[in-house]
């Protein structure tokens, strides 16, 4: 299952499902779009980035250290996860 969207806005996030049916029985299928903003406003705290572990994408915003969620031990953590996983990619064979 796959989904091609061209020119893709801020209007096709959301949930999309398919379905299939034929004489051997039935499939279906979701797909979800996210919006992951990358990069900060002028006069703004607040930092988006994006973690990839294991394979999946999450959106993660975070106020720095006044919001007291996660810590520096919450930020780092991601970050390390990340570079952890990209890394290997791209070292020679």
């Amino acid at each position: 299952m796959w989904l091609l969207i061209k020119k893709f806005t801020d209007r096709d996030v959301g949930s999309y499902k398919c379905v299939s049916t034929n004489s051997l029985g039935k499939a279906d299928g979701t797909l979800r779009l996210y919006e992951i903003k990358i990069g900060f406003e002028r006069g703004s705290r607040v930092k988006d980035h994006v973690s990839i572990i294991g394979g999946l994408a999450e959106a993660a915003q975070s106020s720095g250290a006044s919001s007291g969620v996660g810590g520096f031990y919450g930020n780092s953590l991601s970050h390390i996860l990340s570079m952890f996983f990209f890394i290997p990619i791209l070292w020679p064979r």
